[in-house]
């Protein structure tokens, strides 16, 4: 790949989180992980990825809450991000 698609893995389980690594970098994307919902909000905020891997049992705040924090904001990345193909914009655009 030339430009690799980023994808930020949020995993509290460190062996699971380093598969999830090493598997998807030596697919040849770009990987950047983290252990907890409040690092994953940094992250996005430093640099949005392409695709988010998102563990739903973290620690303090759960995947699942992090994923409704901000539904306009993360519906806005989807409508921006030119890599994201007509049918899955569709499909989120419906829920």
């Amino acid at each position: 790949m030339n430009s690799a698609a980023s994808i930020l893995v949020v995993e509290d389980e460190p062996a699971i989180m380093e598969l999830l690594r090493v598997n998807l970098a030596d697919a040849g994307y770009d990987v950047r992980t983290v252990a907890d919902a409040e690092a994953a909000e940094r992250e996005i905020a430093r640099a949005v990825p392409t695709l988010v891997l998102l563990d739903w049992m973290l620690p303090r705040k759960s995947g699942l809450a992090f994923a409704r924090l901000d539904t306009v904001a993360a519906a806005q990345i989807v409508r921006d991000d030119k890599a994201i193909d007509d049918e899955f914009r569709a499909a989120c655009a419906s829920s």
